[in-house]
């Protein structure tokens, strides 16, 4: 394993702070930013924690009943088809333009996705009530690389139970707090944490919830066994839990798969030497795909150092310093078909776990190409900006020489800034920091949350920045946003590799 902490402190002294100084909050966000893409590429895995629920002290002592009455108490499973029909989650939504509070639609905009899983779900209607709260798995949709499950939550004044009135957060992030975790279990293996959720309120006393999973591998077997448990079932206590068995024909139809091989770009790592990349599964369903990969190297680098890097000849390497080969290669790719079609990257905030989501190729699709992306070892930043206006015209920036983000749609909705990213080519995380100095008070509790949500299908990120107790007015006057260009990556064409898909 390689060991970042302070190689990343050291790179943010080589930022252009003498002409455009970073705040420290800048900093850490980028430092954020950094362990977030370390993560991505597969050199560090955090350790798999329970999602902490903020409980407001008003509901804490009707939560605690919910944890002792939540039996599950699922229907026995049968099989069941995977048709097609509404889901009502997209059917009854309204968009954000149409709400004056964020709570009263969905985050994101998912036309994609809507007409991928109305093609082929099931009706579930299993409810479960705890404490007065109904929870109805309304629908589910699953395909070779997806999981998507859909839930109604009711009861009186349910959604003021998963509220706190005292709070400064906005109540989408309350309500996001509190909902119930839950887990995915196929075939009786490991669980899959949800790559994204998103949510909205129907009156007082109902609101509808969307769960999103991507799967490591393609579902197997002539029945796929389905399990959804919150964290209180998945650690054996009393808790919810939903149990249903899928046609797995059904699950499986119209997947395209990629052999799994291994790609030896004939780059080599300043630190790890020859680094071929292994494919483990590129599995593509009807709405989007699954890539799982590993580098041999990497983890016979992490057995032999379980510190991390320890020697100063080591660190020149893993910077890029070493004069013989600077090259960093952490089995970064684009992906396109045979058709010209990018294959994008679908996941929020640049980070999904273990399977990276793509977008699907062209049904006419014969072949996918992989184009190694590696850094050259020389770091250079480059802090640029974009105007609103450009965003709302729809303006192409580039985060690398090897891709970006086209930004579109951007608008100002009370006390949130809301825009689109479409990415393109070799795609980083990036954080695109308002100008907002002069016109919001960071020293008070007027200050903002980020979030971000995918059409899986599309590749499209919905982003939002929402302002706590801000000034509207003051909102509207943010004109600017800033962003970081970080040279020296590059995709080389002459090496990519070519591989069949069936």
């Amino acid at each position: 394993m390689r060991n970042y902490t302070e190689i990343t402190d050291s790179l943010l002294e080589q930022y252009p702070t003498e002409d455009a100084p970073l705040t420290k909050q800048e900093q850490q966000r980028i430092y954020d930013l950094a362990m977030q893409k370390i993560e991505r590429a597969g050199s560090y895995t955090p350790p798999k924690l329970k999602k902490h629920r903020r409980v407001p002290f008003c509901v804490a002592a009707a939560v605690a009943a919910t944890c002792v009455l939540s039996v599950g108490i699922a229907a026995a499973p049968y099989i069941k088809e995977l048709t097609g029909g509404k889901i009502g989650f997209f059917t009854d939504a309204k968009s954000q333009a149409q709400v004056q509070n964020v709570l009263d639609a969905p985050r994101g905009e998912y036309g994609g996705q809507q007409s991928d899983t109305e093609a082929h779900n099931t009706e579930i209607g299993q409810t479960q009530t705890l404490d007065g709260v109904h929870y109805t798995l309304d629908t589910v949709s699953m395909d070779a690389a997806t999981l998507d499950c859909f839930f109604t939550v009711s009861g009186e004044n349910v959604v003021s139970k998963f509220l706190d009135a005292d709070s400064i957060y906005p109540e989408w992030d309350q309500l996001s707090s509190n909902t119930p975790w839950m887990a995915a279990q196929i075939n009786g293996g490991e669980e899959i944490y949800t790559m994204q959720s998103d949510f909205y309120r129907q009156g007082d006393d109902t609101f509808r919830l969307w769960l999103h999973y991507q799967l490591p591998e393609e579902p197997q077997g002539d029945t796929v066994m389905l399990r959804l448990l919150d964290s209180h079932a998945a650690a054996g206590e009393p808790g919810l839990s939903y149990t249903m068995e899928l046609n797995g024909e059904q699950v499986r139809a119209g997947a395209r798969r990629v052999a799994p091989t291994v790609l030896d770009f004939g780059i080599a790592d300043a630190l790890l030497g020859d680094n071929p990349i292994t494919l483990d599964s590129l599995c593509f369903g009807t709405g989007s795909g699954s890539l799982v990969k590993h580098s041999e190297a990497d983890e016979k680098f992490a057995e032999t150092h379980p510190l991390g890097v320890v020697s100063e000849d080591e660190e020149k390497k893993l910077r890029g310093e070493d004069a013989d080969n600077p090259v960093i290669f952490n089995g970064e790719m684009i992906l396109t078909d045979d058709t010209g079609r990018e294959l994008l990257p679908s996941y929020p905030d640049g980070v999904s776990g273990g399977a990276v989501a793509y977008t699907v190729p062209d049904q006419n699709a014969q072949s996918i190409t992989f184009t190694p992306v590696y850094h050259s070892g020389v770091y250079e930043y480059e802090d640029r900006t974009v105007t609103v206006d450009e965003m709302q015209q729809g303006v192409k920036i580039a985060t690398s020489d090897a891709g970006g983000y086209t930004l579109q749609n951007f608008a100002v909705q009370g006390q949130a800034l809301t825009w689109q990213m479409i990415p393109y080519g070799f795609v980083q995380y990036t954080e695109l920091m308002p100008q907002d100095e002069e016109y919001i008070d960071t020293n008070t509790n007027s200050y903002a949350m980020r979030s971000s949500t995918v059409d899986p299908t599309t590749g499209i990120i919905s982003c939002r920045i929402d302002y706590y107790t801000a000034d509207p007015a003051q909102v509207a006057k943010i004109s600017e946003f800033r962003y970081l260009f970080d040279g020296g990556y590059h995709a080389d064409e002459s090496r990519a590799v070519t591989l069949p898909l069936k």
